[in-house]
C-alpha cells in the first residue's frame, strides 16, 4: 500500500512538472488589450531628475504641478480588433486613432487621419504584464512611458 502511494505521488509530481514546463507565457496581444492610463507615481519614481527640472524650467514645483495636470489625462485603449485610440488633454482635448500590432518586443502604432494612414510610431516594450505596461520610443533620449490599467467604468 505504501509502495502504491509512493508511485501515485511520483507520477503526480512528474505530471505537474510536465504541465508547468509546457504552460505558455501570456500572449502580449491579449495582455495589452485594455485601457491604460499614465502611471504618474512610477513615472516620477523613475524620471531623470535633471530632465524634469529642465522641462519645468524656472517654475520648479509649480511647473511640475502644471505638467502633472496636463499629462495625467492620457488614456490608451487597445482593442481586440487591433484598433487603438489615445485621448489626451493638453490645452484642449485631443485624440489619435489607428491600428496597432506587436512584432517581437516592438509595439507599432499606425496613426490614421480621416481613415488614411498618416504616421507610424514604434515603441520598445520594456515590460508588459496584467498590471503594468512600460514603453520606450525608439529615439536616443526617449523617456520610458509607464502605464497602468484604467479602472473599468
Amino acid at each position: 500500500m505504501i509502495k502504491h502511494a509512493c508511485d501515485f505521488f511520483y507520477t503526480l509530481t512528474i505530471l505537474l512538472l510536465m504541465a508547468s514546463c509546457t504552460s505558455k507565457t501570456p500572449d502580449k496581444n491579449v495582455l495589452i488589450t485594455k485601457s491604460w492610463g499614465l502611471d504618474m507615481k512610477a513615472t516620477k519614481k523613475n524620471a531623470d531628475k535633471d530632465k524634469v527640472k529642465e522641462a519645468t524650467g524656472p517654475l520648479g514645483e509649480l511647473g511640475n504641478a502644471l505638467l502633472d495636470l496636463l499629462i495625467e489625462e492620457v488614456d490608451f485603449t487597445f482593442r481586440k480588433d487591433k484598433t487603438f485610440n489615445v485621448t489626451f488633454l493638453t490645452l484642449g482635448k485631443g485624440e489619435k486613432t489607428g491600428k496597432w500590432s506587436i512584432e517581437g518586443n516592438t509595439l507599432k502604432l499606425k496613426i490614421l487621419s480621416e481613415g488614411i494612414r498618416k504616421d507610424t510610431t514604434s515603441f520598445n516594450i520594456i515590460k508588459l504584464s496584467e498590471n503594468q505596461l512600460v514603453l520606450k520610443e525608439n529615439e536616443k533620449d526617449a523617456e520610458k512611458i509607464y502605464l497602468k490599467p484604467k479602472a473599468k467604468e
